[in-house]
């Protein structure tokens, strides 16, 4: 019998000269961190826990609801 694989998650890409990501895992697909089938769920609800422990949450939806208006703009 086979074993069934992991998930499919390309690989993280980041365009040169742009910042940080904000997000968790640097930007990384909570795809890459899957355990038995579960797609990363696992870990995404351990990471949101913490937040909601830490006081962590608020900071983040201040950083997305005070972003700038209007397009992102590049080269």
């Amino acid at each position: 019998m086979s074993e069934m694989s992991s998930a499919y998650v390309p690989p993280l890409e980041l365009t040169s000269g742009q910042p940080a990501p904000i997000a968790a895992n640097g930007g990384l697909s909570y795809m890459s961190f899957d355990k038995d089938g579960d797609a990363g769920t696992t870990t995404a609800i351990e990471d949101a826990l913490q937040l909601i422990e830490a006081g962590e949450g608020q900071a983040i939806i201040d950083l997305i609801e005070n972003a700038p208006p209007g397009p992102i703009e590049t080269k």
